[in-house]
């Protein structure tokens, strides 16, 4: 309206008030966005575009409706124009709309773009359809009279109703799973809407009754909704002729917002219906601090929008807490983007993780169902090479925040990491002086100059109690080692310098490696993990490596005060059953 004619945002607050005004603004300074084919400009477009729908969620509804009307009157471009928009829509809005729980825009607009991407495979899918829509119809209505007959003892009220798939999704499934259209037998789906939740616990009730349930295909996403708010029951059974009929099971209410999504809740408040229950504040909340974080984490806008499709608008998985409470990641998600979904400290201080009970690697990746547990320690801290590892954006964010944050607060004593002398000079400089260096975070003592940065060798990883011995690196200060390392015992040179535990080291924590043999047995992993935990000992990092089904090597990183502390827990791993040998890295 505004760019088109002479009427003013101002003109548009006086007849419609303000929030129509903030609306018609964002929509505004998208529609000024030219869409030029060049990739960087594209992705930079649309990088804009998310960022300003994502601040107001209502521009993102008129956008999607504006989407729609433009890929319903696509016909008239040009077919180069048809397919940019037709992917573009495909790539982005209905995404979008799916994320946002609004089916009905996001069905129409992938069926649309498929009939201008592969027209081929959509006219071919429509044809076959229509060919069998006598078929499925008889076979829908001989499963509704069937329902029908089995809900007359509840003396219910309810609507039940056949829903054919979309082409899109059909088109998907055949793809996917490498399939004819006429070995797919979930073309069609029957939907029950009721008055109440009760009514739809009894509804599936009485068809569970009728039919066998197949295994695997019941969810409960009235107990446990999707976090873009859908709610139903979904269940496959054995219907008639022995084949598979997928059931939906609502209430009204939820039929309104699965169709509508977040829409719903602004649809219900025109129409002055009972209010509804959502969450539409925590749903803009939530895209916005996604796609901030994506931006934060993103060196361009072409990386940008690579991310965004990777996180938010790729395929979710939805797994939950040991409380019931549901998340939604993208698929490929490890354990430790999960962590890192619950809340940074908790990522931060990620030291484990159980699915479904089992210790599992942190790298494991999740799959829809997972009940996941993150083991945490106050002592624990982020790895470096977990930015490697993570999938979300979320999670490399917090990690790269993390580090970064680190690196401010040493930036002092990252200064001092390079000698300006050689080691005899370095050597006779203490002898000579007689001065003593502390580095207090690490509980060293180090006759020598100021200015020296020290390091704890991580191939013997000493710690208080143990027999310590500096070497003077080229470039890192001093790194010291146990004085039985085997790296320091081959070399002799005169690096070597006499250094010390300070009185109060043991308040700090110093990280351990074991290596643990034994018998291969259900629950023997478990069983380490209770006795570090009953020690309370941190576990920094654990992994399992089975050899012929016999037996079982366990690595395992700890932090630990002491030799003390740490002589006492190998003690104790040694008295659990069908463990035979313990033993520190370098022993």
């Amino acid at each position: 309206v505004v760019e088109d004619t002479t009427a003013t945002l101002d003109d548009i607050a006086t007849l419609f008030g303000a929030d129509m005004r903030v609306i018609v603004d964002g929509l505004t300074k998208l529609s000024k966005m030219q869409y030029i084919a060049h990739t960087d400009i594209l992705a930079e477009n649309h990088r804009k575009m998310l960022l300003a729908m994502a601040q107001d969620m209502r521009v993102i509804i008129v956008k999607l409706a504006d989407r729609l009307h433009n890929m319903r009157t696509l016909m008239y471009l040009r077919p180069d124009k048809q397919r940019r928009i037709a992917s573009e829509t495909l790539e982005i809005y209905a995404p979008l709309a799916d994320r946002l729980g609004i089916s009905t825009i996001k069905w129409e607009l992938e069926d649309l773009s498929l009939r201008y991407l592969n027209p081929q495979q959509y006219y071919r899918i429509a044809h076959l359809m229509h060919a069998k829509r006598t078929e499925r119809e008889e076979y829908i209505n001989d499963a509704i009279k069937d329902i029908t007959h089995a809900l007359v003892p509840l003396q219910i009220d309810y609507q039940i109703y056949g829903r054919p798939k979309h082409i899109y999704s059909i088109y998907k499934k055949m793809h996917d799973k490498h399939k004819r259209f006429n070995e797919l037998y979930d073309l069609l789906a029957i939907r029950i809407v009721t008055h109440s939740v009760r009514d739809c616990y009894a509804v599936l009730g009485a068809i569970h009754t009728e039919w066998k349930p197949l295994p695997g295909r019941f969810k409960d996403y009235i107990a446990m909704p999707k976090p873009n708010m859908y709610q139903s029951i979904h269940t496959t059974v054995i219907g008639p002729q022995g084949k598979p009929l997928e059931i939906q099971i609502r209430t009204e209410q939820m039929h309104y917002v699965a169709e509508y999504g977040i829409a719903a809740h602004w649809a219900y408040k025109a129409g002055q219906r009972e209010p509804l229950q959502l969450n539409a504040d925590d749903q803009q909340l939530n895209l916005l601090h996604e796609i901030m974080e994506i931006k934060d984490e993103s060196k361009d806008a072409t990386e940008f929008m690579r991310n965004v499709k990777e996180n938010i608008f790729t395929n979710q998985v939805y797994v939950f807490t040991p409380k019931g409470d549901v998340y939604e990641l993208p698929k490929g998600a490890i354990t430790l983007d999960f962590a890192y979904a619950i809340h940074t400290e908790v990522g931060n201080h990620t030291v484990g993780a159980k699915i479904n009970g089992r210790i599992v690697p942190l790298n494991t990746q999740l799959k829809n169902g997972d009940w996941v547990e993150i083991l945490t320690a106050s002592n624990a801290v982020p790895r470096q090479d977990w930015l490697k590892m993570v999938f979300t954006a979320r999670a490399r964010t917090k990690i790269t925040r993390y580090f970064k944050h680190l690196e401010e607060q040493t930036h002092d004593k990252a200064t001092k990491a390079s000698l300006p002398l050689k080691p005899n000079e370095f050597h006779n400089y203490v002898v000579k002086h007689h001065r003593k260096i502390i580095d207090d975070n690490l509980g060293i003592i180090v006759p020598g100059v100021d200015n020296v940065l020290v390091h704890l060798a991580k191939c013997c990883h000493p710690v208080p109690g143990d027999a310590i011995i500096g070497y003077v690196t080229k470039g890192r200060g001093v790194t010291v080692h146990r004085q039985n390392c085997p790296v320091i015992a081959k070399d002799t040179s005169s690096r070597h310098l006499a250094v010390s535990w300070t009185d109060n080291a043991t308040q700090h924590v110093y990280s351990a490696n074991l290596t643990i043999y034994g018998y291969n047995r259900a629950h023997i992993l478990n069983d380490v993990l209770q006795v570090i935990s009953a020690c309370s000992q941190c576990l920094r990092s654990i992994n399992g490596k089975v050899a012929n089904d016999k037996t079982v090597k366990i690595s395992v990183t700890i932090g630990v005060h002491n030799q003390h502390c740490l002589q006492h827990l190998m003690q104790q791993i040694k008295g659990i059953p069908d463990i035979y040998n313990v033993s520190r890295l370098t022993d």
